[in-house]
């Protein structure tokens, strides 16, 4: 089973960012660093735990 989740920081709205994922997951549009930051806790918690 494939681990690996694709995400991506887009811009959403002026100034503020949302993070998306292959698997259908998104953020809330926020600024950059808390959507990075979810993204990043995202693929981490598929990378540790996998598929519910």
């Amino acid at each position: 089973m494939e681990k690996t989740h694709i995400t991506v920081l887009v811009e959403a709205e002026g100034s503020h960012f949302q993070a998306l994922c292959w698997c259908g997951w998104f953020s809330a549009v926020t600024f950059e660093e808390e959507a990075d930051l979810l993204r990043a806790l995202h693929a981490h918690e598929k990378a540790v735990f996998g598929e519910a």
